[in-house]
């Protein structure tokens, strides 16, 4: 029997606790979606299955409900379906909610995703006092990944909010996520802990297990132990390029949360053989759920066309088995099994495509010189003075977030800028880019990104900066030749500070980590000393894709977790 993913576990989980809300309300429902929740649902759940379910009427919070036509007034329940933020409150009662009419109140009821907080539940009950007994919780919190291994929070805020503001209210969203694994799991493991992130997370889960009760349903397999880990003990990695095929998808196009990619059709059709039901699209979706994808994301985008040719070499025996068969009953038999046969080479050569793209894209000259400029910051060349691609980006114009990534990249390598590199690169920025871009420049120093080797500027970040220059040689981050080090692959030379830590954490047990026990009487059944333990991990700020693949063959966790995945542009834009 085949073993279930970490991400198809998470999504039957999902699937439970939306489907049990609209089990619970018997007729035909009208479901009501803010846009970005529709698109995090659409990855767990498809509109056949809400369909069986008796939702027979979807339609988006900025839609007023009287476009929708007569479909919506028959149904008998109206279930709008939002995110506890201001804007989707203040939508929801404006376009929809004020003008329900008072005989048709009761129809109508209001899920905040995961969770409704104080502020919106007292926003609707004083606007709308026929609501106060209407608004739910809906504890969607877990979401699938591209890589089958990995769940994710989406949760994109946990950094630039506590770094800039120290809103706790992020780290309680993930210590409320800790804690539905738990429960899901039927008995509490022990916790291991480090990083200042994590330490604030785990102080809300003790108060969570004593102040909520505990359930007996296991969707998830219990496992001894949950490693959580902060993002922010390594804010190296995420600033440097993925060279992994999902890593470069990730950088240069982006895979969204439905865990597919956005594609011109006539780009990626080369403007000839454009299938018939995407002549009338300019962009088409490329899905990433497949056998092969999976196959090839943690591979070097370099090493992957070698990757290919072997699929393409079993493609080709398997259609030889099928063309030398003689007889009719046995090709009847093999009908199905041809149809995937096909089906998979098309898979194939879609990947394939994929990859001329990136590394046409990777062989442009502005791509090119970004890669040498990281390269150069890497090897330390320039130290702490300005650099002269860096200065070129800025003085052109062209791109400010890969200016601040790389401005960021060297403050991080070389224990902060000397004041006159600082000023200079932000005396450029203000004069090619204006005051506006001044203040994202500053919310990095604030965050710590972009930092002084000294106490003479006067913008400092809360946080205590790591030590760069000494974690690189401690835990031996650059690899002069990548394949003597399974880890220092996927960066091509650079191993990720993160898993190192983990790597360090992993060969002791864990034992000089932080550590949260379990109630004795909740705990699982002890197993012998010298016993192999399961565990989860859970990775606090963001992960990027090329750290999970590292993490995926390296380590030996269960099941693996992220608050969201990184990419160095996101992680910047984060604070813009």
């Amino acid at each position: 029997m085949t073993k279930a993913s970490f991400s198809s576990i998470v999504v039957n989980m999902d699937q439970k606790v939306l489907l049990n809300v609209l089990d619970r309300l018997e007729g035909t429902k009208t479901i009501v979606w803010d846009r970005y929740l529709m698109s995090l649902i659409n990855s767990i759940i498809s509109y056949q299955t809400l369909k069986e379910h008796q939702v027979v009427s979807h339609m988006k919070i900025d839609s007023l409900i009287q476009t929708e036509g007569q479909v919506v007034f028959r149904t008998d329940h109206i279930l709008y379906i939002v995110p506890p933020t201001v804007a989707a409150t203040e939508e929801l009662i404006k376009s929809h909610l004020e003008r329900v009419h008072t005989k048709d109140q009761r129809r109508h009821r209001v899920y905040f995703v995961p969770e409704v907080n104080f502020a919106h539940r007292d926003r609707l009950s004083k606007a709308l006092p026929w609501m106060a007994n209407n608004i739910y919780d809906l504890p969607l919190r877990w979401f699938p990944t591209d890589h089958p291994d990995f769940a994710s929070l989406n949760l994109m805020s946990v950094a630039p909010v506590m770094l800039m503001y120290e809103d706790w209210n992020e780290l309680y969203k993930c210590a409320k996520a800790i804690r539905q694994i738990e429960t899901s799991m039927g008995v509490l493991p022990r916790i291991v802990y480090k990083g200042y992130w994590a330490q604030q997370v785990i102080k809300s889960v003790e108060r969570l297990r004593k102040s909520e009760p505990d359930t007996t349903s296991q969707n998830i397999q219990s496992v001894d132990e949950i490693v959580l880990i902060d993002r922010w003990l390594d804010p190296v990695t995420p600033l440097v390029m993925q060279q992994t095929f999902s890593g470069a998808l990730d950088e240069i196009y982006g895979i969204d949360v439905l865990q597919s990619v956005k594609f011109d059709t006539a780009t990626f059709y080369d403007e000839k053989k454009i299938p018939k039901e995407l002549k009338d699209r300019p962009q088409f979706d490329h899905h990433l759920n497949d056998d092969i994808y999976g196959d090839l994301c943690d591979v070097v985008h370099h090493d992957v066309p070698s990757k290919i040719q072997m699929f393409l070499r079993e493609q080709m025996e398997e259609e030889q088995k099928y063309r030398s068969l003689e007889s009719i009953a046995k090709i009847r038999e093999c009908v199905n099994a041809v149809a995937e046969v096909v089906k998979r080479k098309e898979t194939i050569s879609g990947h394939l495509r994929v990859l001329e793209l990136i590394h046409h894209e990777l062989s442009l000259h502005h791509r090119s010189m970004y890669r040498l400029c990281e390269l150069d910051i890497l090897d330390n060349k320039y130290g702490d003075k300005p650099i002269p691609h860096i200065e070129n980006l800025l003085i052109d114009g062209d791109s400010l977030p890969s200016a601040l990534r790389l401005i960021a990249l060297q403050s991080q390598m070389t224990n902060g800028l000397k004041i006159s590199t600082l000023q200079h690169y932000r005396r450029l920025v203000t004069q090619s880019f204006g005051l506006e871009s001044l203040s994202w420049f500053i919310r990095l120093q604030i965050a710590g990104l972009i930092r002084c080797n000294d106490k003479s500027d006067k913008i400092v970040s809360p946080y205590k900066p790591i030590d760069f220059e000494r974690l690189k040689k401690k835990f031996k981050l650059f690899v002069d030749d990548p394949s003597t080090d399974p880890m220092a692959k996927h960066y091509v030379g650079y191993v990720p500070l993160l898993t190192r830590i983990l790597q360090e954490g992993d060969s002791n047990g864990y034992r000089e980590w932080s550590a949260l026990e379990p109630a004795s009487e909740q705990a699982a059944k002890p197993k012998p000393a010298n016993a192999p333990k399961s565990r989860l991990l859970f990775i606090i700020g963001g992960t990027t894709r090329a750290e999970m693949g590292i993490i995926r063959e390296n380590f030996d966790f269960k099941q693996c977790c992220t608050s969201a995945t990184i990419t160095g542009d996101t992680l910047i834009a984060a604070f813009k």
